[in-house]
């Protein structure tokens, strides 16, 4: 079961027209993984935050050139499950997860996502993560909780 909201919110200085995409740079096969399709790489956990990089690819993108909403969600979701599963010999599994979009996400080199546990119980777990863009900004939030 789910829900979800959403507003509609205006982007200052976005193009006039949409923008076109152009070929899947990704060869797709039985074999494809989702962080080919999601154009992520795995970081290194410091401190214990678990981090992404979300890879510049133009079949991520919306039709105005940023970070499809649905993609960040996903990638917010793995950071998080990342940081509360760590060490369990029982998986936590997703059962809510509340994002913020707060500016456009762009991916490029600097692009990030990270999620780090707040609280991890026997039946429980709490994880926030954020979508760092390019430029260095926190783009988008979310909050993970999981249960089993």
């Amino acid at each position: 079961i789910g829900g979800g909201t959403v507003r509609t919110m205006p982007l200052v200085g976005g193009p006039d027209e949409p923008l076109r995409r152009g070929d899947d740079p990704l060869e797709r096969t039985s074999a494809t993984s989702l962080a080919e399709l999601m154009a992520v790489h795995p970081m290194a956990v410091e401190d214990g935050t678990y981090r992404l990089h979300q890879q510049p690819d133009p079949m991520i993108n919306n039709l105005i050139g940023i970070v499809h909403g649905g993609v960040s969600s996903a990638g917010l979701e793995l950071v998080a499950a990342a940081a509360i599963n760590h060490d369990q010999a029982r998986p936590f599994r997703t059962a809510s997860i509340r994002v913020n979009f707060l500016r456009p996400f762009v991916a490029g080199a600097q692009s990030v996502y990270e999620g780090t546990a707040l609280r991890i119980g026997r039946t429980s777990a709490i994880a926030d993560s954020r979508a760092i863009g390019d430029d260095g900004k926190t783009s988008v939030i979310a909050r993970v909780t999981g249960y089993r």
